[in-house]
């Protein structure tokens, strides 16, 4: 029986931020040291979207502010350039796995990836994650969404990945990895960047009607509204309907959550605002699954209902977070 050869496998989990692979290397890389994770409570507390759907754009392009991997001080990041180092991948990736780094990778073409998401179908620029590599079966795992639009890990050969790389290189990306781990730096909750971020999120805001670039802030929730009128209306057709958005607004209420939590503790306040606030998360937990059977097929009635959650949903919190601003000012005085 010949000697088994090195293999490496880092943990996996599925994230709260796990819509975009940037945010779920996030997660996962803080999640390896103790108190990392208590940075995506101080920063993440704002929401982006584009305002160009108002101008024929179709997508809404929602996600979470600061919530990229390369936004956190407390993660260190390795960058390499794929495109004159090609005959090295192999072996600075397997490194950077010994070292207990996730491999990021990013300006890869899912036409050319099998098992992700658009292999075969369709040219994208995308990204995904390498947790791990088998030197007995040539294997690299990589956490991705699927060709089943599922977040899980699966294989691919070392050697289907580098030929990737280089048909992605030969199609004018420019292909690159990101080794990421968290610093060794303890992380404590910052009560004067949650309370500036939240008074960020709810401020009202005087956007310019012939603006279409983007916003933050919880307008956002405003702007999907007026997406699903479009969707309603067909200005914006079904086939190019974006999906995301009411699954990364749940998301973000989920850490919302924790976040006011996090606060009522470390204050010593009561608990009467995350009990009101946890209702709102159970509403759009139900309202992302209506708009999933949306997104597979059209149904105006289920639309309208979401339209009417969404608009409910941003009064109540933008009410609740007055109230914790309010609070958290008294406290910290």
């Amino acid at each position: 029986m010949g000697r088994k050869k090195k293999s490496v496998e880092l943990p996996f989990f599925v994230p709260t931020f796990s819509s975009m692979h940037h945010s779920v290397v996030a997660e996962l890389v803080l999640a390896r040291r103790k108190t990392a994770s208590i940075q995506l409570l101080n920063q993440c507390t704002n929401l982006n979207c584009k305002r160009m759907f108002l101008n024929g754009y179709t997508g809404l392009d929602m996600y979470f502010d600061e919530a990229n991997a390369i936004c956190f001080h407390n993660i260190k990041c390795y960058q390499n350039d794929l495109v004159y180092m090609v005959k090295y991948a192999k072996d600075v990736i397997k490194k950077m796995l010994d070292d207990g780094m996730y491999v990021y990778f990013l300006r890869m073409d899912d036409y050319y990836f099998p098992g992700k998401s658009y292999y075969g179908t369709k040219h994208i620029e995308h990204d995904g994650i390498i947790s791990g590599y088998d030197n007995n079966d040539n294997s690299f795992t990589v956490i991705a969404y699927n060709t089943d639009w599922i977040l899980k890990p699966f294989k691919i050969s070392q050697d289907e990945f580098i030929e990737v790389v280089k048909k992605s290189i030969d199609s004018g990306l420019f292909p690159m990895i990101r080794g990421m781990r968290p610093k060794k730096i303890e992380t404590t909750l910052d009560l004067k960047q949650i309370l500036s971020g939240l008074k960020k999120y709810i401020e009202k805001q005087d956007i310019s009607p012939d603006y279409f670039g983007f916003i933050k802030g919880n307008a956002v929730h405003d702007h999907f509204a007026l997406y699903i009128d479009k969707l309603i209306d067909g200005s914006i057709p079904h086939d190019k309907m974006d999906w995301r958005p009411m699954r990364i607004i749940w998301e973000f209420r989920v850490r919302m959550l924790e976040r006011i939590k996090a606060v009522e503790e470390a204050l010593m306040l009561d608990d009467s605002i995350s009990m009101e606030y946890a209702p709102i998360v159970e509403e759009d937990d139900r309202l992302r699954m209506l708009y999933s059977m949306c997104s597979k097929k059209m149904r105006i009635p289920l639309l309208i209902t979401i339209k009417i959650g969404v608009k409910k949903a941003k009064k109540d919190e933008e009410e609740l977070l007055d109230k914790l601003v309010l609070k958290m000012e008294e406290k910290m005085k």
